[in-house]
C-alpha cells in the first residue's frame, strides 16, 4: 500500500501563537487523499519519525476512549484526593484484567467477529474482537454463573464452557 505525504511548516496561531509547526498530511491517495494531519512542535523530526509517532500512539488514544465510553472511567463521581487519584488507574487495571481474562479463555475470536456481523450487519468490515464485544461476553458470562440471565444474557456454548473451566479453577 502507497502513502501519500504532503510536509510543510506553518504558524498555528490560535494555539501557539508565534512558534512554528511541522504538519504532515497523509493518505492512501483515494478519494480523501489526506485523512490526517499530524501537527507537531519537533521541526527536527523525520516526516516517517513523525508518522511512526502517530502511529504507536494510536492505541493508547483507542485505550482511552474505550475506559470513558465504554468501561465507565470517566464517570467516578469521587471527593476526596486519594479517592480521585485511585480511580481512573483502577479503571483501566480492571480493563487490563478483562482483556487478559479474554487472551486466556480460548474462545474463538473469528466466532465472536463473525457474531458481531450478524447482529449489526453495519460492521461488514469489522477483522477484530473489540473491547465492547469484550465487555459484553464477560457480562454474559458473569450474570449466567451469577444470577438467572434474561434472554438477552444467555451465553453461548463457548461462555458455558469459560463458566465450567473458571468453576472448575476455583474449586481446585
Amino acid at each position: 500500500m502507497s502513502v501519500e505525504v504532503h510536509v510543510f511548516n506553518a504558524l498555528w496561531y490560535g494555539v501557539l501563537a508565534t512558534e512554528t509547526v511541522k504538519v504532515v498530511m497523509a493518505g492512501d491517495g483515494g478519494k480523501d487523499s489526506y485523512g490526517i494531519a499530524i501537527v507537531s512542535a519537533d521541526l527536527d523530526a523525520s516526516d516517517v519519525r513523525l508518522i511512526e509517532r502517530y502511529a504507536r500512539r494510536w492505541s493508547i488514544e483507542v485505550t482511552f476512549e474505550e475506559g470513558k465510553s465504554i468501561a465507565g472511567v470517566a464517570d467516578a463521581r469521587n471527593r476526596t484526593q486519594n479517592a480521585v487519584q485511585r480511580t481512573v488507574p483502577f479503571g483501566f487495571y480492571s480493563m487490563s484484567i478483562l482483556v487478559v481474562w479474554f487472551a486466556a479463555s480460548g474462545v474463538d475470536h473469528d466466532a465472536i467477529v463473525a457474531e458481531r456481523r450478524r447482529i449489526a450487519p453495519w460492521y461488514a468490515t469489522k477483522t477484530a474482537v473489540s473491547f465492547a464485544d469484550i465487555r459484553n461476553m464477560a457480562r454474559r458470562v458473569l450474570t449466567a454463573s451469577h444470577f438467572r440471565p434474561t434472554p438477552s444474557s444467555v451465553p453461548n456454548a463457548q461462555e458455558i464452557e469459560i463458566i465450567r473451566l473458571a468453576s472448575d479453577d476455583l474449586a481446585a
